[in-house]
C-alpha cells in the first residue's frame, strides 16, 4: 500500500472510530522530538478535546501526508503553535480540526515514560519555554544560535536522563 493510501486509511479510521478518551499507539519515525522521543520509540496517544490542550503538551496532529507529534509552545487565536524539541523553527499554527490527541506515554526499549505525572507536567512546560526562547534567540542574531542550541540541548538531555 502506498504511503498516501495508508495515511488516508488511518486518518479515516481515526476520524470515524476514535472518541474522546480512546487511545492509539504510533511508532516514531522522526528524531524531531529528541531527546524525549526517539526514532523507534512508540507513543501512546489519547484522544482529547482541543480545550484540554495546554502549553507543554506533546500533541499528535494530522497533516496532509503524515502525522506529527510536537510540543505546544504557545496558544494563539490561530491555533496551537508547536515545535519539535530537536527542531529550530516553529510549525505553522495547528487548528483543532487537525488535532488527534495528546501523548500520554513514551515506550522506549528499556523504559516507559508516563508524561501524565506531575514531574513530567513541569518538565514539558519547561521544554516548551526552552523551545520558545530558542526560537527567539535564533530570530534575534545569528551569533546566539549555536551557544543557545548547545545550552538548550544540554539542559534537555540532563533532564531526560535523570
Amino acid at each position: 500500500m502506498l504511503a498516501s493510501s495508508h495515511h488516508q486509511l488511518v486518518s479515516s479510521l481515526i476520524e470515524t472510530e476514535l472518541t474522546i478518551g480512546d487511545q492509539i499507539q504510533f511508532n516514531v519515525t522522526s528524531n524531531s522530538m529528541q531527546p524525549v522521543i526517539n526514532i523507534g520509540d512508540s507513543i501512546v496517544m489519547e484522544v482529547i478535546p482541543g480545550k484540554d490542550v495546554k502549553i507543554g503538551d506533546i500533541i499528535v496532529i494530522k497533516r496532509v501526508d503524515d502525522f506529527l507529534s510536537h510540543r505546544v509552545i504557545s496558544i494563539t487565536k490561530d491555533g496551537w503553535v508547536t515545535k519539535g524539541d530537536n527542531n529550530i523553527l516553529l510549525d505553522p499554527p495547528v487548528q483543532s480540526k487537525n488535532l488527534i490527541g495528546r501523548v500520554r506515554m513514551v515506550k522506549q526499549a528499556n523504559q516507559m515514560i508516563n508524561l501524565e505525572t506531575r514531574k513530567w507536567h513541569y518538565i514539558n512546560f519547561l521544554f516548551a519555554k526552552i523551545g520558545e526562547l530558542e526560537t527567539r534567540a535564533f530570530s534575534r542574531h545569528r551569533y546566539f544560535r549555536l551557544p543557545f542550541r548547545i545550552l538548550s540541548k544540554g539542559i534537555q538531555k540532563i533532564i531526560v536522563t535523570t
